[in-house]
């Protein structure tokens, strides 16, 4: 009879967390993903004419359909595994190349904080990181902004100081990245072809390509997001029995997220989505204590590691520096704004440094000022209109990369003809995306998955309150990729239960 309770007791929970992630699954589906298509469709019809679409499309077309024809066919697909790894290497390769041609056949130039952080990495190098201080003023105060410049500091004093240099690292950091989206496909999906179709759509994704030669704090937090995720994936093969092992992995991704918060302060909506996905995948399978356990070695690595960051920059800076939850009332001033329609204005940042500066060490005052300031502001009858434009600022088009990539740059046209081909390339993704979502409703998805599903939801949502910029989307363009991937994977398999020929 106990037996027998027990048993209905984990049936109620699991119906629970099934029922909770149903509900995340359709607030995901409709906001961003549903909604971000519409934004993306009317664009094309908006800006373009039937002709244009029929050149772009065909072009689509063209990159597409002999990856779908290689992965859909059995006999194809087998005698590329048995190369092992040359087809990841030949992708990443592709990367790498396809990179250094646009870096300097585009020939960016650093240009706003891309700049500060070059030439805070160079004063970092030469032993005085306060040189300047009066050219950046405001860099000491973004954490993201200094670790950045830290980082790239440290590749300085290996191949000197340049911003060829600092391209350079930037290819290599793309290249990384490839190869960790495919690393993260293959052990999501269990299949190779999910990691190397998401690769492959990183590698040549223009947006991305243009954008490596912005020195942009993204490039450096993109390879431990994806490799966060990758281990997160990695979790799920390992039985609730071997504790111990479940505890170095989960500290392992509490110290990879936390080094995302050093370059892009977007950790801590990483870190929600993996403990709601710990939470609904290992709640029934796990005793308490040691969910308890697992979770506190989650947040302990991750806090203590995003904070380094606020340490590392207060050694080198000898000032105080405010974290990136110290500065929400900031955030929320200037995404509030709703003549700005939440874009940084110098008005607003103004505000933001007298508060600061007038509140003194009371950060909680400064704080509560700025977020009565912002809502004061905020009037019923725009709150609409504001979320409306700031959404599509973010989900209708990737323009700002490409816009930052052409500062310096006479090649207009070519990075036009990517813009182009890229608005379509994203919308088959996007679609695909939204294929994948639908499935998951139906059928449990890896819990990998549902944690990226959340970040994205997690960004969208607070891209709709803190100050926004369309550039902030590249961070989860890799999560996008990965889940576009997985889409197409399963056209794959549904077209193989549907017993199509595929030879």
């Amino acid at each position: 009879m106990c037996h027998l309770d027990c048993i209905m007791k984990k049936s109620h929970s699991l119906d629970i967390s099934f029922l909770l992630q149903r509900f995340a699954l359709i607030t995901f589906i409709i906001f961003p993903v549903a909604l971000s298509i519409i934004a993306q469709t009317f664009l094309v019809i908006q800006s373009w004419d039937f002709i244009k679409i029929i050149q772009f499309g065909f072009l689509v077309a063209v990159f597409l359909i002999p990856i779908f024809a290689i992965l859909a066919k059995n006999s194809i697909w087998t005698s590329i595994e048995q190369s092992r790894y040359l087809p990841i290497f030949w992708v990443v390769g592709l990367a790498i190349v396809l990179r250094i041609i646009f870096v300097q056949l585009i020939s960016t130039n650093f240009v706003s904080d891309m700049e500060d952080v070059h030439f805070l990495a160079v004063d970092i190098y030469h032993g005085n990181p306060m040189a300047n201080i009066e050219i950046y003023p405001n860099i000491p105060g973004a954490t993201h902004l200094n670790m950045s410049a830290f980082v790239l500091s440290f590749v300085y004093e290996l191949l000197g100081p340049s911003t060829a240099t600092a391209k350079l690292f930037l290819i290599i950091l793309g290249g990384l990245t490839t190869f960790l989206i495919y690393l993260a496909g293959r052990e999501i999906a269990d299949t190779q072809q999910a990691g190397f179709l998401a690769a492959f759509l990183f590698a040549i994704l223009p947006s991305v390509i243009c954008y490596t030669g912005v020195p942009a704090g993204d490039h450096f937090a993109l390879p431990p997001m994806v490799l966060a995720i990758f281990i997160f994936a990695r979790t799920d093969r390992l039985d609730n029995n071997k504790f111990p092992p479940l505890i170095l992995h989960y500290a392992v991704i509490g110290i990879l997220v936390g080094l995302v918060d050093w370059f892009r302060p977007l950790g801590i909506i990483l870190i929600i989505a993996l403990i709601i996905s710990v939470l609904i995948y290992r709640a029934g399978g796990l005793k308490f204590y040691k969910l308890l356990v697992i979770l506190s070695v989650l947040l302990i690595t991750y806090t203590q590691t995003s904070n380094l960051a606020v340490r590392v920059s207060e050694s080198i800076f000898q000032t105080n520096v405010l974290s990136s939850s110290q500065r929400i009332g900031e955030f929320l001033l200037k995404g509030l704004n709703p003549d700005s329609k939440g874009i940084v204005t110098l008005e607003d940042d103004t505000i933001a440094q007298q508060a600061y500066h007038s509140f003194g060490d009371d950060i909680s005052g400064a704080q509560a000022y700025l977020i009565k300031l912002a809502i004061s502001r905020l009037e019923q009858s725009q709150i609409s209109d504001l979320f409306k434009e700031k959404f599509n600022l973010i989900w209708s088009s990737h323009d700002a990369l490409f816009d930052y990539s052409l500062l310096g740059s006479n090649d207009r046209e070519t990075v036009n003809l990517m813009r182009d081909f890229e608005t379509l390339l994203y919308l088959v993704v996007t679609v695909f995306i939204f294929f994948h979502t639908i499935i998951s409703i139906r059928q449990r998805s890896h819990p990998a998955i549902f944690a990226m599903q959340l970040f994205i939801l997690g960004f969208a949502l607070l891209m709709l309150v803190m100050e926004v910029q369309n550039r902030y989307v590249m961070i989860v363009i890799p999560y996008s990729i990965l889940l576009g991937a997985m889409g197409m994977k399963e056209l794959f398999l549904i077209r193989q239960e549907l017993r199509l020929p595929t030879d």
